[in-house]
């Protein structure tokens, strides 16, 4: 049976690229070419994306870069993303697995690098999971440099958006109906990321991943990529949440509700809204983000995910020395 080759990305290729992770049992939002793009020329000299093919198809792609650090090469996948790994097709088999793991390996002792780090997808990201790839990582001397958690709401026989939620958060969610705050899906970009921006400072955090600029790009690229909403209440913006779309999973990034508007409960009613989302669009999951930090948890934060019915799933980081 025939063997697995591997080559870098060629110019050209990246629709070709995309139309594989969008058909790939595991390909996300964050391992696509265009949205990559968004970063435009920030990581032009360090992207080193990874293609296998079996015959002339298309077997798996890695998104990678090498970056000089300290004087040392250091590849890395994801950069630019929050998540990178193996994207691959349906029923991965081990020793297709341990190929891809090998042939990376020597591949990247060639370009002289000296260590690698990958952080795979959770589970809800993809339609059928397999450990294959994070068995063949281990076994070719891999070790789990971190392990975070994050929370998603399994949607899987889902019907009624209320039905995840614990009783206290629907009480929430109907006493912010009762208040008369209101929804806006599609909302402006620009109010929704003031109101982040306000939070985060509330909270004494500075630096926001994304800066709207970023966002905005993001949406220029494809409208589909990025999901804003706002909640309204006499006609003031009390409350946002933003999030990135994949195609079986939604990831919650900036989920803000000043401290004056906590009261209103607006932030559940928006989450509830994102569930309902998700099943009209036939989403089996919708990530509500890590709940840790270097495997320290937030503790306020997991229980108010998981009184929407969040469980945890890992997002683990494996690194070699080459």
């Amino acid at each position: 049976m025939a063997g697995l080759s591997l080559s870098r990305l060629a110019p050209g290729e990246a629709q070709a690229w995309d139309a594989f992770v969008a058909g790939a049992v595991n390909g996300s939002l964050f391992h696509r070419q265009d949205f990559l793009g968004y970063h435009s020329a920030r990581f032009k000299e360090t992207a080193h994306h990874l293609v296998w093919r079996k015959g002339s198809t298309l077997f798996a792609v890695l998104p990678l870069g090498i970056f000089l650090e300290e004087g040392r090469k250091v590849a890395r996948s994801p950069f630019g993303a929050s998540i990178g790994g193996f994207v691959h097709g349906p029923k991965l088999r081990l020793k297709y697995a341990l190929e891809l793991v090998d042939q990376l390996m020597e591949h990247l002792r060639d370009q002289g690098v000296h260590e690698c780090l990958i952080t795979t997808p959770p589970a809800c990201y993809a339609r059928s999971y397999t450990n294959a790839a994070e068995f063949a990582l281990c076994s070719r001397g891999f070790t789990l440099r971190n392990r975070e958690i994050t929370h998603a709401i399994n949607l899987g026989g889902v019907s009624d958006p209320f039905l995840p939620l614990d009783s206290s958060t629907r009480t929430q969610a109907r006493k912010a109906r009762r208040l008369g705050v209101t929804l806006q899906r599609n909302a402006p970009l620009e109010t929704a990321y003031a109101l982040v921006v306000r939070a985060k400072q509330q909270l004494g955090r500075e630096g926001i991943t994304h800066s709207e600029a970023d966002l905005r790009a993001i949406r220029t690229i494809d409208p589909n990529f990025l999901k804003v909403d706002l909640a309204w209440l006499e006609g003031v913006p009390v409350a946002a949440n933003v999030f990135l779309c994949s195609p079986t999973c939604i990831t919650s990034f900036y989920p803000s509700c000043p401290r004056e508007y906590a009261h209103t409960s607006a932030l559940t009613l928006l989450t509830l809204d994102a569930i309902q989302w998700c099943l009209e669009t036939g989403r089996t999951h919708l990530d509500l983000g890590c709940s840790s930090s270097q495997m320290v948890v937030n503790a306020s934060l997991s229980e108010f995910k998981e009184s929407f019915g969040a469980s945890g799933y890992f997002r683990d980081t494996f690194g070699v020395a080459l």
